[in-house]
């Protein structure tokens, strides 16, 4: 095999002493570039000359380019390829794949197994320092796969000071992630995490004297666990929004933006407590101001008294005077309470079922804190 006059090559004496005794490499010229990334090199071999060969670090080759092929001690049929006319890539280095894909072997109990390093100012880079790309539509596998068989964290993320920021813990049956999140507030740690379908909040700061957790889309709409004052535990949410219970994906009670709550059917409680089950309902309501106009307890549509409802509760008037109610009241009737001054509070049931207060004689100003049960 003829070689470029330029090209020395080294003796074996010297290649031995260079490789630490190791087979000395063996000069040839590339002849085919294969698919698979391989370079097929002729080489002066008396073997047999016809060696595939993979490129180190992704040099660039061209036909005819003359190289060194180095084989494995323990493995003569496994060689890479070094010494190139061609250039190498600029930016990144891309692995070729392989039948069996690419392994880095860790061989040392201290030190990194793998690392991708790069230290350039901003303005020379445009692109991560690290991407995994899938870049076919029909390929269902994973992206990416990290299992751990010992008993560490599964993954760790650091920021520019060294301080660990978010992990990921592992346990039999789930794992929790977990994040640092000191620069909110005093405290130090929230996450999520899931153990046969339940979910489980940890805690993150909220301000120099609140702590808890949030969960949901964004931070004014999320749910929220926390301490007020570092008295007292809320369940709520960050925002003007509504509280909703459940279970099998069904409401079974809600907290209006309000503070009402609301049980069964009911989504606009109209007192302190509002249930309806489909038949009857409970309300416990406070109404004050009530004067010429209609106030409504019960609307249209809410669980409407159908039957009959009975009142039990307290109505007084600015004269003042107080009256304790006890009246039943049914579909299309009505309870009118006078304070002997010309002054008169009805409770009504319309036909549509919709109860009601209004002050229908006098000037007097009456407030009513009264519980309803109906059919």
């Amino acid at each position: 095999m003829a070689l470029d006059s330029g090209f020395e090559l080294a003796t074996n004496a010297q290649f031995r002493e260079l490789s630490n005794f190791i087979t000395p490499p063996r000069a040839g010229k590339v002849t085919a570039i294969e698919v698979s990334g391989q370079v097929r090199v002729d080489t002066d071999d008396p073997d047999g000359g016809d060696v595939l060969a993979w490129p180190l670090n992704d040099f660039t080759y061209s036909v005819n380019d003359v190289v060194y092929v180095q084989f494995g001690v323990n493995n003569p049929d496994s060689a890479i390829v070094f010494g190139s006319k061609g250039a190498k890539p600029t930016g990144y280095v891309r692995l070729a794949g392989r039948v069996g894909g690419q392994r880095v072997t860790g061989i040392a109990s201290t030190g990194i197994a793998l690392e991708v390093y790069r230290n350039l100012a901003a303005a020379s880079t445009d692109s991560p320092v690290f991407q995994i790309y899938q870049d076919h539509a029909s390929d269902d596998q994973p992206v990416a796969v990290f299992r751990q068989d010992g008993t560490g964290n599964i993954i760790e993320c650091y920021n520019n000071t060294a301080a660990k920021v978010m992990w990921t813990e592992q346990g039999s049956t789930y794992s929790i992630i977990r994040t640092d999140v000191s620069t909110l507030g005093t405290s130090a740690f929230s996450g999520f995490g899931a153990a046969t379908n339940q979910g489980r909040i940890e805690y993150s700061a909220y301000g120099s004297a609140l702590s808890g957790s949030h969960f949901g889309q964004t931070r004014a709409g999320a749910g929220l666990f926390r301490t007020v004052d570092l008295t007292k535990f809320l369940l709520g949410t960050f925002d003007s929004s509504p509280v909703y219970f459940g279970t099998n994906d069904t409401l079974a009670g809600m907290i209006s933006t309000t503070q009402n709550w609301g049980f069964g059917t009911v989504t606009t409680p109209q007192g302190k407590l509002h249930a309806f089950d489909g038949t009857g309902g409970f309300l416990f309501v406070t109404k004050t101001g009530v004067v010429g106009s209609l106030v409504t307890l019960i609307p249209d549509g809410t669980g409407d008294v159908t039957k009959t409802c009975y009142c039990v509760g307290v109505i007084t008037n600015s004269t003042p005077t107080n009256f304790a109610v006890a009246n039943k009241i049914d579909n299309g009737g009505n309870a009118n309470f006078t304070d002997g001054a010309g002054n008169t509070i009805q409770l009504a049931v319309s036909a549509a079922g919709v109860l009601t207060a209004q002050r229908t004689l006098g000037t007097a100003t009456w407030a009513l804190t009264i519980l309803v049960v109906w059919q």
